[in-house]
């Protein structure tokens, strides 16, 4: 009877005992315009030696740590085992390339993690054109659109705004502008071009997929050529300046700009022999990975470093 008794209660108290030392996941993705994604997994309360975590998209420069302690682990697949040393809380952190992929101008992002929240940081300049389920809060953070979630498995379909430079020709008295520019209807998900072609001497028109409005050019107006000159070299002038302009801000953006980590990295680098592995030059800087990451990776495209891949670690290199 007594046996009966005893059994009974553990059934009746198993439930609540495992809910309450299940361990909770949280979450957090920094996706990159270039489709590269900064993934953390935050793991509380573990209550086993040996932990396995299910993980998403193909992993590099991965770590685990537990308070600044670095945790061994093996990985198998896209499972990981982690040795906890009894530890109840640990994170992992990887980047991966494997989450994102694009279809034209689309970039989809589909998770499947075993999360209970997930926090997704997207470009400012992103604009969400799909997405599996509402999140439960949208915000901005500096650059960033913050989305959270209350489950690790979703899917979301994004485009990155994109400003097309306008191409001029100047040809004796005549100025030839096309400007493209991309307008999003309210509540429409097709974009329309609008084309702006001007000609000095003949009429300024606007067309659109769906109208076409003329502006007589100042031929209309002038009695003489002459006349119709001088009247065109304010607006070539101011053509000419906005041209001006426009690429110079371009250049800028384009351009290498030394800020006070990027001298960092370079400095730590050359006094390392112009090479470092990213976990040995992000523990050197003291730095969080996501932001060390953010800069390397620009530094690659800019032609300052190559990555190199060595098993499981990512090897910078300065360019000599």
């Amino acid at each position: 009877m007594m046996r009966k008794v005893a059994i009974a209660l553990v059934l009746i108290l198993l439930p609540s005992l495992m809910s309450s030392s299940a361990p909770v996941i949280e979450a957090t993705l920094i996706v990159f315009p270039d489709g590269w994604a900064d993934v953390t997994l935050s793991v509380s309360s573990a209550s086993s030696r040996y932990y396995d975590l299910k993980i998403g998209g193909d992993p590099q420069n991965l770590i685990v740590t537990s308070s600044g302690l670095i945790l061994n682990y093996s990985l198998t697949g896209n499972l990981l085992r982690v040795d906890t040393l009894g530890l109840p809380q640990f994170e992992v952190n990887y980047q991966t390339q494997s989450l994102t992929s694009k279809i034209g101008v689309i970039w989809n992002l589909t998770l499947s993690l075993p999360s209970s929240s997930t926090k997704v940081y997207l470009p400012a300049d992103a604009t969400i054109v799909g997405i599996s389920s509402l999140p439960d809060e949208i915000s901005f953070e500096g650059d960033w659109i913050k989305l959270s979630f209350g489950t690790g498995t979703l899917w979301i379909s994004y485009k990155l705004e994109k400003v097309s430079i306008p191409q001029r020709t100047v040809t004796g008295s005549e100025v030839s502008t096309t400007t493209s520019v991309e307008s999003r209807g309210n509540g429409s998900s097709s974009d329309e071009t609008m084309t702006i072609e001007m000609n000095a001497n003949e009429s300024t028109s606007i067309k659109s997929p769906e109208n076409t409005t003329s502006f007589r050019g100042p031929e209309a107006y002038a009695p003489s050529d002459g006349y119709i000159t001088l009247a065109l070299i304010p607006l070539i002038l101011v053509i000419v300046s906005v041209s001006a302009l426009l690429l110079i801000k371009n250049r800028t953006k384009g351009s290498v700009k030394y800020g006070e980590i990027e001298e960092l990295i370079i400095r730590e680098l050359r006094a390392r022999g112009g090479e470092m592995t990213q976990s040995d030059l992000t523990k050197a800087l003291g730095l969080p990975r996501a932001t060390v990451w953010r800069r390397i990776r620009r530094m690659e495209r800019e032609g300052i470093l190559t990555l190199e891949r060595r098993g499981n670690t990512t090897v910078v290199k300065l360019r000599r």
